[in-house]
């Protein structure tokens, strides 16, 4: 069933897209127009063109891809809705050099998995989610390491979040220089999280040691110290109590300086 867009406009489903012969510059002509609702139906065009044209659509995407960042960040949720759709669908399933569309739109995926509208949040998280199981790309992790830093807690745990899907099939020595980074995270979960990623490749990757040693001393000193660091259990007498009676109760960690 089509969901109700804004003034009759309907998103059409996946499943329901016809295959489009329309020419690029006809699509382009909807996209550029003053008018929303043809804006609206040259996402559609590109829909149509990636699901059934994927080679085509990526020669497309250097003459589409402002504009579809422009769409997607569009004041009109319809439009912003319906951008997210097509960037959902592009990361469906892996894909050829699917990675020159995700590195121009990641970020500002990122951004809108916080918006206030729970329908444009909903589809920015899948597409998102989509890009980091489908794309192996160290630019992507670059994207979402710089994420981790950002000024609304909420995003930069987020950033961590799918950033740490993507670090176990990158090599060994960049998940070293991304986990250095992550270190200097005020996120007590980016923190957490970071140290089981060290702890993790210093048990299982043959060359850790000789890695680090070709870090700057100061980078070392960082590794060891995080190395060294030892998990506890936070909480006090409650979470004793409730051990006692044997209820599961989920433990939580907290780490000493």
């Amino acid at each position: 069933m089509e969901q109700q867009g804004e003034v009759g406009l309907d998103y059409t489903p996946f499943e329901a897209l016809e295959e489009s012969n329309q020419d690029i510059g006809v699509v382009l002509y909807l996209l550029h127009s003053e008018n929303w609702k043809e804006n609206f139906i040259g996402i559609d065009q590109l829909r149509a063109i990636n699901k059934y044209r994927w080679l085509e659509f990526l020669d497309y995407w250097p003459r589409v891809s402002d504009r579809v960042m422009e769409l997607m960040d569009s004041i009109r949720s319809s439009l912003s809705k319906n951008t997210l759709l097509l960037l959902s669908e592009c990361f469906a399933e892996p894909r050829e050099n699917s990675e020159m569309v995700a590195q121009c739109v990641a970020t500002l995926l990122l951004t809108k998995t916080v918006n206030e509208k729970s329908f444009i949040r909903g589809e920015a998280v899948t597409a998102l989610t989509n890009i980091c199981a489908t794309v192996t790309s160290e630019e992507i992790a670059r994207q979402l390491l710089e994420g981790c830093f950002h000024k609304s807690g909420q995003i930069a745990d987020i950033a961590y979040q799918h950033l740490a899907t993507i670090l176990p099939r990158l090599y060994p020595n960049t998940v070293l220089h991304i986990t250095l980074r992550l270190l200097d995270s005020k996120r007590q979960k980016t923190l957490t999280g970071s140290k089981e990623c060290l702890k993790h490749l210093s048990e299982n990757w043959p060359d850790f040691s000789q890695a680090v040693s070709a870090l700057a001393a100061s980078e070392q000193e960082k590794v060891r110290q995080a190395l060294q660091q030892k998990a506890k259990r936070a909480g006090g007498l409650r979470e004793m109590i409730q051990k006692s009676k044997k209820e599961n109760v989920q433990p939580t960690f907290i780490l000493e300086e």
